[in-house]
């Protein structure tokens, strides 16, 4: 393998751009910061003709509905729901509720949690605009 350090940056469109996401880890600031962040990331290079792949399947269970509208097409949309189906038969299987395997907060935790998100999703898109100008 090449030595990084020899390779030189070239510029490219970022429609030529493939990106892969994965939770890194769930903590306090994942549904606040990082979550928010990835996903205005992604809008952005999907917007330019890029892709944007998801690790981990059990990551989009619960929120299908939402990617679903947001599929390319229906196709597209179709498969989504066919893999989350798959996912949760699989785990049924084996005993085990993905879609209720990670823990809710209380209503007035998720209002707070929601109300601090929104705010920082409201930075950082502003953020997102000022240096992409």
């Amino acid at each position: 393998m090449k030595d990084a350090s020899a390779e030189h940056r070239k510029e490219f469109s970022a429609s030529e751009l493939t990106i892969g996401i994965k939770c890194g880890a769930s903590d306090t600031t994942s549904g606040i910061v990082s979550n928010p962040a990835t996903g205005v990331a992604a809008d952005r290079i999907i917007g330019c003709g890029g892709r944007v792949i998801f690790g981990e399947t059990t990551e989009i269970i619960g929120a299908e509905h939402i990617l679903g509208k947001r599929a390319a097409n229906k196709k597209v949309s179709d498969s989504l729901y066919e893999i989350v189906s798959r996912m949760e038969k699989e785990g049924n299987r084996m005993r085990v509720n993905i879609r209720g395997s990670q823990p809710r907060l209380k209503t007035s935790e998720e209002d707070f949690r929601a109300s601090r998100r929104n705010r920082l999703v409201h930075y950082i898109r502003q953020a997102v605009r000022h240096w992409s100008t």
